[in-house]
């Protein structure tokens, strides 16, 4: 029986009608456009080592993302003064690469900062001989000395000191460390597991959640505090008490401050252990992926705050997210200013409007009169006496009304920024979840958005003379592995939904490409193709991450019979037991998925 459901609708019809947060901004897309940055930023190209021979300089490559809070501090710090500007100018020729565009490029300056030193994150520093062989790398660097770590431009000095006194000797350090940790050319392929191996390892894994599990607050680990959706997911498939540990984390979620109850959409990540402060960013693709975590847990268990949840995330997607193209922009970013202020909110703004409601409002949504953002969550005291809403599911009439009331308050304050880039894998993630949610409680408008978005997809990133699929409507960069696999699910998961033949037909046609030109049969994954020149650090073999937007499309390849299905599900296992990766969950549900399917 279908339970009426109009509260996600109904508020975001109004949302969108009143705008919601004003008017919608575009964010700049490079982040070598920043007007903060004094440094001469080239292009990446494949004439770059022919240039930096021409000059008689090294390379100095800055990876980042514009939503990455440390790369926008980086431009807007280290890249202003004068003094590193003009050093950098004199001493290297400067590359940017945003990482969210240059996808194939941005898995392999990852993949060597990990190897040489066993770090993550954004940005990446990296310096270059002109024939593009590895000087230095290095994570995050303040822009002067900060609690023992050496400023940018101390490192960018050495670099320059070293390779000017002895280049051979620059590089060897590098390229011994990187002799060690490279595969030898005869390696032994991984060994095939059967069904009762990948029951241990699914069992192990399992158990490592339960562990990890916050079970005052619902979710794993300590802050900050990520919402894990494939985790879930796998857990959610494990009757018993994994499946309700995940159910809990859910609903706990669903009832915190990490879900928007203006407009149902899903934050990044909470910045503390109860999900009481979050990072003000939503992007597209996790609004994907928790509300297919969440229609998977409705469809286990029926539940009216589960449902709203999962469809509060996509009517979000629906309304905030949509282009004119017919694609849907990659995120919304509030966690740079003017952005928080769409967020944030004293009693005095919210009272007004609530009138004699707002009691009842302020103990339903969290709101304290003098702040919901303590200090033990936010130590330098930046928004004292604020309120950020937590939700509460499952509405009432009454508080639909109220929230909707507020909805159209946020209207006249400033918009967070909103970043219109159309890439692949993120808009493939919501073709599947939108199908799955239009096949689960036949809704229509999920339906209409679904086959739209599909078409789109097929017209937007296929070139229609051959040639690679492409990674966003905005550059001709080829998709990469993961791109691709994401693009397989989305067309897998709408012709199931809606048994449309040719949709699963493109699913497989994409799926057998992705094998023949980019699985690596005897390691059980797949691999990057690095960007042109083929020299120095774009030689070095790098494993496609089997990253959040890739689990489900492996899921689906790991299901089909032959060889390439048996590695790929050995590659699964190896890769969970190795101790370099980091990205279970989705290795998790894939490897879960493949195996029911057995």
């Amino acid at each position: 029986m279908l339970i009426p459901r109009p509260f996600p609708v109904l508020l975001c019809v109004a949302a969108a009608l009143a705008g919601a947060y004003g008017p919608l901004r575009a964010e700049t897309p490079t982040p070598a456009a920043a007007p903060a940055s004094r440094v001469q930023w080239q292009e990446w190209s494949a004439e770059l080592p022919a240039r930096a021979k021409q000059a008689g300089l090294p390379l100095y490559l800055f990876a980042g993302s514009q939503l990455n809070e440390l790369t926008r501090a980086t431009l807007r710090q280290t890249f202003a003064n004068a003094e590193t500007a003009d050093f950098l100018n004199r001493r290297f020729l400067c590359v940017m690469v945003d990482t969210d565009e240059r996808g194939a490029l941005a898995a392999i300056v990852r993949r060597h900062l990990s190897l040489l030193h066993q770090a993550e994150g954004l940005p990446v520093h990296l310096w270059l001989s002109p024939d593009l062989a590895v000087i230095e790398i290095s994570a995050y660097l303040p822009p002067t000395e900060e609690w023992g770590k050496p400023g940018f431009l101390k490192v960018a000095t050495q670099v320059d000191d070293a390779w000017r006194a002895d280049p051979q000797g620059a590089m060897a350090k590098v390229a011994d460390a990187l002799a060690h940790t490279a595969e030898p050319a005869e390696r032994p392929a991984v060994p095939v597991v059967d069904s009762a191996a990948i029951g241990r390892t699914l069992d192990q894994a399992a158990e490592r959640w339960r562990q990890s599990a916050d079970t005052a607050n619902g979710g794993f680990g300590e802050a900050p505090k990520h919402p894990q959706p494939e985790v879930l997911r796998f857990l959610l498939s494990r009757p018993g008490p994994d499946s309700d540990l995940a159910r809990a984390t859910l609903l706990r979620m669903a009832n915190s401050a990490l879900r928007d109850p203006l407009d149902g959409g899903f934050f990044r990540y909470a910045t503390d252990p109860g999900w009481r402060l979050p990072y003000l960013q939503k992007l597209l693709s996790d609004q994907a992926r928790l509300a297919l975590a969440y229609l998977d847990a409705d469809a286990l268990a029926p539940d009216p705050a589960l449902r709203e949840a999962a469809c509060g995330a996509l009517d979000y997607a629906l309304a905030r997210l949509a282009l004119p193209s017919g694609g849907y922009a990659f995120a919304e970013d509030g966690s740079a200013e003017p952005g928080p202020a769409a967020y944030l909110w004293s009693t005095a703004d919210l009272a007004a409007p609530l009138g004699a409601d707002a009691p009842g409002f302020f103990a339903r949504h969290g709101v304290q009169a003098d702040g919901n953002i303590t200090e033990d969550i936010d130590p330098g005291a930046r928004w004292k006496g604020l309120n950020v809403l937590a939700s509460a599911l499952p509405s009432t009439p009454e508080d639909r009304l109220q929230l909707a009331t507020l909805a159209a308050r946020r209207a006249d304050r400033a918009a967070p920024l909103r970043d219109e880039r159309a890439f692949l894998a993120p808009q493939s993630l919501l073709l599947a979840a939108l199908s799955q949610a239009a096949a689960q409680y036949d809704e229509p408008h999920y339906h209409t958005a679904a086959t739209t978005l599909f078409n789109t997809l097929r017209t937007s990133f296929i070139p229609e003379a051959g040639g690679a699929v492409r990674r966003s409507t905005a550059s001709t960069e080829a998709a990469t592995p993961t791109d691709r696999a994401a693009f397989a699910y989305g067309c897998q998961a709408y012709g199931v939904a809606f048994a449309d033949a040719p949709a699963r037909t493109l699913a497989l046609t994409l799926l057998a490409s992705l094998v023949a030109d980019s699985f690596d049969e005897a390691a059980g994954c797949f691999v990057i193709t690095p960007p042109a020149p083929k020299t120095g650090f774009l030689t070095f073999r790098t494993p496609a991450p089997t990253d959040l937007s890739a689990a489900e499309a492996l899921a689906l390849l790991a299901g089909l019979e032959g060889p390439a299905a048996a590695r790929l599900r050995a590659g699964l296992v190896a890769r969970l037991e190795s101790e370099e990766e980091t990205d279970t969950g989705s290795l998790l549900h894939a490897l879960a998925t493949a195996r029911s399917r057995e």
